[in-house]
């Protein structure tokens, strides 16, 4: 199923044929045979229940905020950072300030029962019970009995003798050569720590780490510089990116860090964590990745491209996204599926600089997730939603097109409501980018949805220039000839002469009113003209349904009206008499619930969408 509608073209703007979407499938769709619902979806009875469910989509993360796929194909498109920040982040502005220019922060790199330091080109230090301790061998660290615990192979005291010894203590200071906390050494130390950088092995350049007990485990924390060297190891976008992309990661990355620096979270005794849950910190490794650190160094400069150093190499200030004198909460994610989202779409508080933004470059095919699909089984369904199964799912999406909320209804007819992200996470997809958003911003839930729905996926219509449709609004009669003109898609030449009175030869409506003319559905009116703006009335639309599916499709030419109306208001023998109740017998209609018809009612653009879509139901397509 697609994500997106195709481009509208507004209704008004003359007869050029609108492209058409594949159909969506007769009658109102559901996931559970494997494509996504339509909004509004009612659970049919006694409702079969799928083994699983086909979930298409599009974007990878929450949505809100800068898109780093978005980035770099503005990037591409020859935009600069400047741009990019403050398209994504607007009305919040780029700025340069000496706000925390040379202050550390503290990053979380591991909170397990045990680890263990191996120095690399190099020596390391430990701070145990007030004495430091050298090696360059490995040390385990492990909590035993409330305290931890370091396991020394070949170990240098102040005192200059060789050792092993196993010293413990409630934390342990931890230094390596050639950093900012211990200057001695030439080469470029790293220290790699087993279990960090989620769970395999972290390594790391900057700063100094130390170890202590929280929660009932080792809780390891890297204190260094923010502004350059926790920023050489944010892993969060390719370094091989075009640098105003990366420049831009830079500068949320650090806007970010900057929003979080204001106190320690309370259980990991740090600013930021090493994952996702904050930003994605690999140290080392992303600052030499590549051969001969050809990518780190790209993105290292990149860096460094909005940091102002002193002459002695410190910070002195960086560039930053600010709103009202505060830097911004700049979060990200991987990509959208064509739209940012609100932040309150995603959380709770509306945040003026997190609002929705198109963002078409997230689609590129250089995007591995401009497209997914996923597989859920009926288990998880069940599960996620807490019914005994799922028979069927109601997607409803919100203003950014993203879906807001999805309904699961059980083969009992009992449904459950899951709002936000709830689902997202519920079943592990990779956005909320899935299904097919309306196409129109006035329809969802309402009667015609699912008919104004088919009516643009056929290229019959595009809406409003501001993306509504207006399904009560009435249908003129030279809207109703386009309308029908391009559900029939017939190769028919501009008319070389006046058509009607009214429609003279190379008016913009002239080929459409000019095929209803020429395959008689309609002679117009009796003083030779068409009636461009009169609105069409039921009684006329049947006449024109009832034309069309005789003299264009070939059928129903020997139809007979009954002696006796379906409908209390319309006499048998009257003025379109035959044409409403052909149109009764084809159930394109049963009328209102009254038992009326209303003739001379002039019809609405959603009741001409539902009249179309079951036209086409009964003739098969197009003729």
């Amino acid at each position: 199923m697609r994500i997106f509608a195709t481009r509208r073209l507004p209704d008004h703007t003359g007869p050029a044929r609108l492209p058409r979407r594949r159909r969506l499938l007769a009658g109102f769709l559901a996931v559970g045979l494997g494509v996504s619902a339509v909004a509004g979806t009612a659970a049919p009875a006694a409702a079969s229940v799928p083994s699983s469910f086909e979930f298409d989509g599009a974007g990878w993360g929450h949505g809100v905020g800068m898109s780093q796929y978005g980035a770099q194909g503005q990037a591409l498109d020859g935009w600069n950072y400047e741009q990019i920040l403050e398209y994504y982040y607007a009305p919040a502005s780029l700025v340069t300030s000496k706000l925390r220019a040379a202050e550390n922060i503290k990053v979380q790199l591991l909170h397990a029962q045990s680890t263990t330091l191996v120095p690399t080109n190099g020596a390391m230090r430990l701070s145990i019970n007030g004495q430091w301790h050298r090696t360059t061998s490995s040390v385990q660290l492990r909590l035993v009995e409330g305290k931890i615990e370091a396991n020394f192979g070949d170990m240098t005291p102040n005192d200059g003798k060789d050792e092993e010894k196993v010293l413990n203590a409630s934390s342990v200071g931890i230094q390596w050569q050639n950093t900012r906390f211990w200057t001695e050494g030439s080469q470029q130390t790293t220290l790699k720590v087993a279990g960090a950088n989620s769970g395999s092995t972290g390594e790391y350049r900057h700063g100094s780490m130390r170890a202590e007990v929280l929660g009932g485990k080792i809780n390891l924390v890297n204190t260094l510089r923010m502004n350059d060297e926790y920023l050489y190891g944010l892993a969060e976008v390719p370094s091989s990116w075009q640098t105003a992309a990366l420049a831009a990661q830079a500068v949320a990355g650090r806007s970010y860090a900057l929003r979080n620096m204001g106190s320690l979270k309370s259980n990991c005794n740090c600013h930021v964590y090493d994952s996702v849950t904050s930003q994605k910190f690999t140290g080392w490794a992303k600052e030499n990745e590549g051969t001969n650190g050809v990518y780190g160094k790209k993105w290292k400069n990149a860096v460094d491209g909005t940091v102002i150093f002193s002459s002695q190499g410190v910070p002195t200030a960086s560039r930053v996204m600010m709103y009202a004198g505060y830097p911004i909460d700049a979060v990200y994610h991987s990509s959208s599926g064509g739209h940012t989202r609100n932040s309150e779409s995603v959380w709770t508080s509306a945040v003026p600089y997190l609002k929705s933004h198109p963002d078409p470059w997230s689609l590129a095919s250089t995007n591995p997730n401009s497209t997914w699909s996923a597989s859920v089984s009926q288990a998880k369904m069940r599960s996620a939603f807490g019914l005994p199964d799922v028979a069927t799912v109601q997607l409803r999406h919100g203003a950014d097109d993203a879906v807001a909320s999805v309904t699961a209804t059980s083969s009992g007819g009992v449904s459950k409501t899951l709002s936000k992200d709830a689902v997202r996470w519920a079943l592990g997809l990779k956005s909320a980018f899935y299904g097919e958003p309306p196409t129109f911003t006035d329809i969802q839930g309402t009667t015609f949805e699912r008919y104004v729905e088919w009516l643009a996926g056929e290229g019959i219509t595009s809406g409003y220039t501001d993306g509504t449709f207006r399904p009560q609004q009435y249908v003129a009669r030279y809207e109703m000839a386009t309308f029908l003109y391009r559900y029939s898609s017939p190769n028919f030449p501009e008319p070389s002469a006046d058509v009607f009175t009214d429609v003279p030869e190379g008016h913009s409506y002239a080929q459409e009113i000019g095929w209803t003319a020429d395959r008689g559905i309609t002679s117009g009116y009796t003083d030779g003209r068409f009636g461009l703006r009169d609105t069409i009335t039921r009684g006329q639309m049947a006449a024109f349904l009832y034309a069309y599916t005789q003299n264009v499709c070939g059928k129903d030419r020997g139809f007979t009206a009954p002696t006796n109306s379906a409908f209390t208001d319309v006499r048998p023998g009257g003025a379109f008499y035959e044409a409403i109740s052909w149109l009764n017998s084809t159930s394109i209609t049963g009328g209102f619930g009254d038992g009326t018809y209303r003739s001379s009612k002039s019809t609405t653009r959603g009741e001409m969408a539902a009249f179309l879509y079951r036209l086409d139901s009964y003739t098969g397509g197009p003729c």
